[in-house]
């Protein structure tokens, strides 16, 4: 009887996380990672004072499959938070998620062309059904 709970158990685990790492991976979501990734464009002010940081939005998929009420949980800095809401409300591809509420992570991460490419990732244990952190590249003039 114990295995009996212990294989249910484990069996609800990866069902979980196979669950969980589909969406992760789904096509819609990867279009919508590229589309923020071209359309998300570094206020100057940032690049110009070196910032970096990400910028957690909250959004819901509604019962069309449409991103609605996005909104900032994490804060970066105004500009950054106003491009990131900009590009996620331009955004007007039907995503195939299950009408729910969602969270991702867009980074803006400066690069100056002479190091190792630089990753910046976020903690997602406090977001509801995270989706994906993604890092906008700046590249400041020398």
């Amino acid at each position: 009887m114990k295995k009996l709970h212990l294989t249910i158990i484990a069996l609800l685990f990866f069902a979980g996380a196979h669950a969980q790492e589909t969406t992760k991976t789904d096509s819609s979501v990867v279009d919508l990672k590229n589309y923020l990734i071209s359309n998300v464009r570094p206020p100057a002010v940032v690049i110009e004072d070196h910032i970096e940081g990400t910028v957690v939005v909250s959004f819901k998929v509604d019962d069309n499959k449409n991103v609605s009420d996005v909104r900032v949980v994490k804060s970066l800095r105004r500009e950054c938070d106003a491009e990131v809401l900009h590009a996620f409300k331009a955004y007007h591809k039907a995503l195939s998620l299950s009408p729910a509420e969602y969270t991702a992570g867009v980074s803006f991460v400066i690069q100056d062309g002479k190091s190792e490419r630089k990753i910046m990732t976020i903690n997602q244990g406090p977001y509801q059904n995270f989706l994906f952190d993604l890092n906008v590249i700046l590249y400041p003039q020398n």
